[in-house]
């Protein structure tokens, strides 16, 4: 049995950091000075500090535990990718994952979703359990190897499925025939989001939803600019175009979608990083300005 994904990670900490400071700050000018003995403005004073400080090595605690994870899987994913493919590299860490509670995430994601529905970046087809018997699922990727494998999961879903080759920047379905368009851990590494998005609002039906499970830059004052400093190493290890930094959600406000939902979460996983991590509901609003 999986665990459930962590939940309340380091950028819900790193929050009430930023939020107990401002706070602290306020008071202090307020009252001239801080620590005066007696009053009820001093103990409040008090209590707001010694919150912040406890939740200031939470955020340390966390990210001690990032690092420490992937500092002892690392050796062992490299020795992998020496011995594996690409494809029963990818299969192996992600079923990792999957076990690690991503596929709760998984589940959760395209439950209630019927009829025309395309997935975005299918790869080996490990979504594909997960889906209703009343979808008609066209899953579109562009690595033949991957969708060798898609395709013979495809034959043992619930779902009606339809395999292809094809670009999320270029989806081949007509305009406004979808219900609903699912992309997982795919926004990381595509060369143009905003041209994947137009696509996607081209493609969805007026009332179709956007569901996506994507890794994000952490909002954290500490993590998401180390994130962006770190953001060219990862790229060169992971060798697949995978961003750490990208923030998925503000793109799809700037495209004019509506957020319903942004539910956090963070997979501890052998051999993958435990980047924050976001299971978005969204639809297509009015074009944007």
């Amino acid at each position: 049995m999986g665990q459930e994904p962590r939940r309340g990670s380091r950028d819900q900490v790193e929050l009430a950091v930023s939020v107990e400071i401002s706070h602290c700050h306020r008071a202090r000018v307020a009252r001239g000075t801080a620590w005066r003995s007696g009053g009820d403005s001093d103990t409040l004073l008090r209590r707001r500090y010694l919150l912040g400080r406890q939740t200031f090595f939470r955020i340390l605690w966390i990210m001690l535990r990032e690092i420490v994870h992937l500092v002892r899987h690392t050796p062992a994913t490299l020795r992998l990718r020496r011995r594996l493919t690409q494809v029963e590299l990818y299969d192996t860490l992600m079923e990792r994952c999957d076990e690690a509670g991503f596929a709760q995430e998984r589940r959760r994601l395209v439950a209630g979703l019927s009829g025309a529905v395309v997935e975005l970046g299918c790869g080996t087809g490990l979504m594909f359990p997960y889906y209703a018997d009343s979808v008609r699922l066209l899953a579109i990727d562009l690595d033949e190897e991957f969708l060798a494998r898609a395709s013979a999961r495809a034959r043992n879903a619930a779902a009606q499925i339809e395999v292809r080759q094809g670009s999320a920047e270029a989806i081949p379905v007509p305009a406004h025939t979808q219900d609903a368009v699912v992309v997982s851990l795919m926004l990381c590494s595509v060369d143009n989001i905003d041209k994947v998005l137009a696509e996607v609002r081209r493609v969805l039906k007026p009332t179709g939803k956007l569901v996506l499970l994507e890794h994000v830059c952490s909002e954290g004052v500490v993590a998401g600019p180390l994130m962006n400093l770190l953001d060219p190493v990862w790229l060169y290890l992971n060798r697949q175009g995978c961003h750490m930094n990208r923030r998925p959600i503000e793109k799809l406000q700037q495209s004019g979608f509506i957020i319903h939902e942004a539910v956090p979460f963070q997979i501890f996983a052998a051999g993958l990083p435990a980047f924050p991590m976001r299971r978005i509901r969204a639809s297509a609003g009015q074009p944007p300005v």
